[in-house]
C-alpha cells in the first residue's frame, strides 16, 4: 500500500490529488562581492610583495655576514693556524730531544716506522714457534 499525502495544499477543491507547490530557492552566493574581492587580492599582493623583499634584504644581509666572517676566518688561517701547522710538520721530520734525562728522543715519522716494521718482520716470536 502506498503511502498518501492528505495535507490541505495536496487537495484540489474537487478532493483530487494535485502536485505540490515548489518554491524557489533563494542561491546564498549568487552576488559577488567585486569590493571585498578588490581588497583580498591587493592585501595577498602587497603580502607577498612584503615577503619577497624581506627575504631579499635577509639573505643580502646573510651573505655580507658571510663573506665578512671568511674574510676574517681567512686571515686567522694565515696568521694562526698556517705557521703552527708548519711548526708541526717541521717537527714531524727532525731529530729531536724530549727529554735528556729520561733519554727521550724525537725522529722523523717515516724512520720511526720503517724501524716498527723491521720489528715486527723479523724472525717469528717463540709462541709463534710453539704454535708449529
Amino acid at each position: 500500500m502506498m503511502s498518501h499525502d492528505h495535507t490541505h495544499d495536496a487537495h484540489a477543491g474537487n478532493g483530487e490529488h494535485t502536485e505540490p507547490k515548489v518554491y524557489p530557492k533563494v542561491e546564498v552566493g549568487a552576488h559577488v562581492n567585486v569590493r571585498f574581492m578588490l581588497i583580498f587580492y591587493v592585501a595577498m599582493v602587497v603580502f607577498v610583495l612584503v615577503t619577497v623583499f624581506a627575504l631579499i634584504i635577509f639573505f643580502g644581509y646573510s651573505k655580507t655576514n658571510m663573506a665578512s666572517r671568511l674574510v676574517e676566518n681567512t686571515h686567522e688561517y694565515s696568521t694562526e693556524y698556517m705557521p703552527y701547522m708548519e711548526e708541526a710538520k717541521g717537527r714531524l721530520k727532525e731529530y729531536a730531544w724530549v727529554d735528556r734525562e729520561a733519554e727521550t728522543v724525537r725522529v722523523p715519522w717515516d724512520v720511526a716506522a720503517r724501524s716498527v716494521v723491521a720489528d715486527y718482520s723479523g724472525p717469528a716470536s717463540d709462541a709463534e714457534e710453539s704454535n708449529n
